[in-house]
């Protein structure tokens, strides 16, 4: 297994788990008489930020695997752009989620 093999299998995770958090922190928002679907919500905003480490930094590896003709620089480098970008707002929003969960008595 090398690089983008491992890039390719972690991918999905980010974005499933963003869009499985958001709906349930939506559930919790609008009604607040379940808790643990807001812990639920929290909780996964915190694993999904985790999970964006190993891959955000399989990309780099991924990236040198690809490289060669018949691959475009300029789309190569949009990518890598959009996912630094993507991977700074998924860590801050673990770290807040995971600091309001903490502070919840």
């Amino acid at each position: 297994m090398n690089f983008s093999h491992l890039h390719l299998l972690l991918e999905p995770f980010p974005i499933i788990g963003t869009i499985v958090g958001l709906g349930l922190f939506l559930v919790f928002f609008r009604r607040e008489k379940t808790r643990t679907c807001g812990e639920a919500a929290y909780l996964i905003f915190a694993g999904v930020a985790l999970l964006t480490i190993p891959t955000f930094l399989s990309g780099y590896g991924a990236m040198l695997m690809i490289q060669g003709p018949g691959v475009s620089d300029a789309l190569v480098q949009r990518h890598q752009g959009s996912a630094m970008l993507s991977f700074w707002f998924m860590e801050a929003t673990g770290l807040l989620f995971k600091s309001h969960c903490g502070t919840r008595s």
